[in-house]
Formats: structure tokens, sequence, C-alpha cells
């Protein structure tokens, strides 16, 4: 078992120590491959127990639900800090997602919906002028990421309570969430129901980095003492529910002439519904405002639209996924060259320095992203081909010969229909009997399953028409052959 490997955590900063290493093992061991990880690993297993010895060791967050008094509380905040929530026909209830924004009056599209001023929202700024500077002067490298820096300042300002000074937006920050299914917090059973997904990888990538990002973060706390966080207090489920918040809720906003990532309180109870971007800033007011995106009637939630992201993102970074979103898609792993292939090592060192690690996208109507298409044609052309192709087109690799573009087809099938392999056969019957993360799971399997058959079908054809075209170019040379053999033939004749 895994966690025969893992030490004991007698002190916080053993379990800190044991979570730094077993989390650069992993990265260590797969590198920039995490598609290929498999859970079952042992250096994937000790990850996952030292994220429980962590968390085992250090104290753990409160976690009740905000009451009926945080939320009281909270709607005075607003109507201090001039967000009129009564004025915009809404109020906060719950709904099937948690809690949303009701409308309390009749709002029609295009109708000026909400405000929310820029003293009101947690942003990068604020962050840079609280305490949180002393760990950016000490630290130009994590500190200098803006989810970072924002996510920190959830932090210092969450440390704040334990203070003799409450921060500004206790009230704000004791309504968010409690939990999150942002896969960053699965466990290994649950991710397992993931393990045939490509998805996979990113995922692990997020859960490898939060733990990197929690290790080195306890180091310069723990050497600046004038940075408003408590290192005694500064637990790992803490930073990941602080990074959650900041993942699922940022928004940039343009602010003295500088974009800041910001938390924007009653902006995020808006949950999402597929539509246009509806959000602009209005520098009159410094404000950011939100036009309705269809029409509402008293008593319907008023949603807004988080903009054009695939599944895979939206299970990522907002922990859920949207059955019917039309702006799906598929991001699909790196393309290897095979080995067999003469020019194998050639291709493959081109691929690795052109292709970036998230261009590999195939969606539901059959087609394919550029980036990947030139990939497969890298990978398909003939010895001819590569010598004369113009590298510096990429990636737009121009067509190859019919037999290569074949070759593109196959290639784009045989992946599809490898990883479908692994797919799980899920009947409605069973989606209907999920529930939770099992359900999202399902969800996204599903999702990308659909992608993958049409991309297969549409392949299928394209390479049909393709061999179609290949056959007959080769009839044709063999009567033209024919044609020219007989006519010499006819000339030896007349000669005799």
């Amino acid at each position: 078992m895994a966690d025969e490997f893992v030490p004991k955590a007698h002190r916080i900063d053993d379990a800190v120590l044991i979570l730094s290493k077993a989390a650069n093992a992993v990265r260590n061991q797969f590198k920039d491959d995490l598609s290929a990880m498999s859970l079952d690993a042992d250096v994937v297993r000790v990850l996952f127990d030292s994220i429980d010895a962590v968390k085992f060791s250090q104290p753990p967050m409160r976690t009740t639900p905000a009451s009926s008094g945080d939320w009281n509380k909270f709607g005075l905040w607003t109507e201090a800090n001039k967000i009129d929530l009564a004025a915009c026909g809404l109020e906060v209830k719950q709904v099937e997602e948690g809690h949303g924004l009701v409308a309390t009056r009749e709002i029609k599209k295009g109708e000026k919906m909400l405000a929310v001023p820029v003293t009101a929202m947690m942003t990068t700024k604020l962050a840079r002028s609280s305490k949180i500077s002393e760990l950016i002067e000490v630290d130009r490298t994590i500190m200098s990421s803006p989810s970072v820096q924002l996510t920190m300042y959830v932090v210092h300002e969450m440390h704040k309570d334990l203070g003799d000074t409450p921060s500004f937006f206790r009230p704000y920050l004791r309504t968010l969430p409690k939990a999150f299914d942002l896969p960053l917090f699965w466990s290994v059973e649950e991710l397992k129901k993931l393990d045939c997904s490509p998805i996979l990888g990113d995922i692990m990538k997020l859960i490898i980095t939060t733990c990197l990002e929690y290790t080195f973060l306890c180091t310069i706390i723990q050497n600046t003492p004038k940075c408003g966080i408590r290192r005694s207090r500064f637990t790992l489920e803490q930073y990941q529910w602080a990074k959650a918040c900041v993942l699922s809720r940022q928004n940039a906003v343009p602010i003295d002439g500088q974009m800041e990532l910001a938390l924007i309180p009653v902006w995020d109870l808006m949950n999402h519904v597929d539509g246009e971007i509806a959000s602009f800033f209005d520098p009159a007011s410094s404000s950011l405002e939100c036009k309705s995106i269809g029409d509402f009637q008293s008593g319907d939630q008023v949603y807004m639209s988080y903009g054009q992201r695939p599944n895979c993102e939206l299970l990522i970074y907002q922990g859920f996924v949207d059955a019917n979103n039309p702006h799906t898609c598929m991001d699909l792993p790196r393309i290897r060259v095979d080995t067999t292939d003469e020019f194998a090592s050639g291709k493959q060192a081109f691929l690795d320095s052109n292709a970036s690690p998230n261009g590999c996208y195939i969606f539901p109507n059959g087609t394919i992203s550029p980036e990947l298409r030139a990939s497969l044609r890298i990978v398909a052309c003939t010895g001819d081909e590569w010598k004369q192709l113009d590298k510096s087109s990429w990636p737009n690799i121009p067509d190859m010969s019919a037999r290569s573009e074949s070759g593109v087809c196959s290639r784009m099938m045989a992946i599809c229909n490898s990883l479908l392999e692994d797919y799980p056969e899920i009947s409605e019957e069973e989606l209907a009997q999920l529930s939770g993360r099992a359900k999202l799971a399902a969800l996204l399997l599903l999702d990308e399953k659909k992608i993958m058959k049409s991309v297969v079908a549409t392949m299928a054809d394209a390479k049909d028409k393709t061999d179609r075209k290949i056959k007959k170019a080769a009839k044709k040379r063999q009567k033209k052959k024919a044609k020219k053999s007989a006519g010499g033939d006819d000339k030896k004749e007349g000669d005799e």
C-alpha cells in the first residue's frame, strides 16, 4: 500500500515537507506527460496520502454553511457599499445550485440589472497594497501570479478574524460556499471515474501545482512575519478553499488603467446559462455593470453567461458540467510520432518545440483544431514531404498528398477509437440514478464520447472520399500506362 511509504507527521512542518516531496516526485516521474499517469502508481498514492496527512495535522476549517444571520449581515453590507439589490429588482435566495439571485419584478432583456462598484470588490490591487505586499517583495516567482496574489489576499482577510480587527470583507467571505465540487477536492476513488479521460492530466496538474504553491508559501510566510498571515494557522485546506474561490469566481476588471483580477460580491451569486456576454465596466461610476441576457419574471432566477467555455473547463474551474453546452470540445493529449517513422526524432522534436500543450481540440460537429490537424500532417507526411516542408509556416501546414491526408484521417480515428475503448457505457437510467461528483464525471464522459464518435464518423467519411480519389488516380495512371504500352507495341509491329 502507498501509505506504507508516508512517514507519520508529528508536526505541521513535517507534514508540509512530506507533501512537498510527494508532489515533486509525481511531477518528476511524469514530467509534462501527466495524461500517461496512473492513479494506481505508488507516487500518486503517496501524494494523496500526504495531502491527507497534512490536513490531519492541521486545524480544520469552519465548514458550517452561512446562516440566515450571515446572509442578513451580508445584505446590510451590500447596501452600505452601494450595491442596491432592491432597486435592481433582485434578492438573494436559495436555488437549485445553492444560492442565487431571483427577480422581484419583471426584468426585460438588455435592461441594466446589476452594478457593483470597485470599492466593494476584492482585487489584486488591494492585495498589493495590503500586508501581502511583503510576500510579493520576498518572492517574485509564485507571488507574481495575479491568481496567487488574490488567493493569498483572501487568506489574509480570513486571518484578520483571528485578530482584533475583522476584515472589511468579512460579511462577504462568510457567505462564500464552504465546499466545492471542483476536481481539486476529489478523492482518488472519485477521480478514478475520469481515469479514461485526458482531462485527468489537467486535473492532476492543478492538484500538484496547488500543493507545491502551498508548501512554498509556507516557507516564505515563515520568513515574513509581518505579512499578516499566521503561519501556524495557514492550512492546506484553507489555501485550497481560497484558491477554489478565486478559480471559480475571478473576473478581470479595468482599475486605474490596469486589468486586475477581482472577486465581486453579489455578482458571483449569478449562476451560468449559455448566452451573450452582457457585462461592461462604466468608468464614470467606476463600477462593473451587467445587462439582462433575457426576459425574467418576478420569482425567476436570473442568470448570466460565464462565456463560451467547454465542459472540461467548466468542470475544472467551476465545478459543474453543462449537458447542453453548445461550446463544448475535447482537449486531447499531445500527438506523438510513431517510433517506426524514419524521421521520428526530427518530427517529434519539431512538435515538442512548436505545438502548444493545449492545442489539440476536437469538436462535436466532427471538426478538429488547426493545430491538431497540423500535428497530424507532420506525423503522416512522407519523408520527401517532411524534407520539403516550410516549417516556418506552423501551424498553417498546407495540404499534403492524398495518401498522407488519408493517413491524417486514419491516425485521428485511431486516437479516438483507442480512447473510446476505455470509456464506460452509461445509460440514461444509470445517469438518472447518479448524483454529486459521480454524475459530474458521467456527464463529462458522455460529452467526450459524443464528440469522439462524431470525429470518427467525419474522419471516416473524409478518408473514404480521399481513398476513392487515390484509387481513381491509380486507375487513371494504369490506363495511361497501358495505352502507352499498347502504342509502343503497335509501333513495333509497323516497323516489322
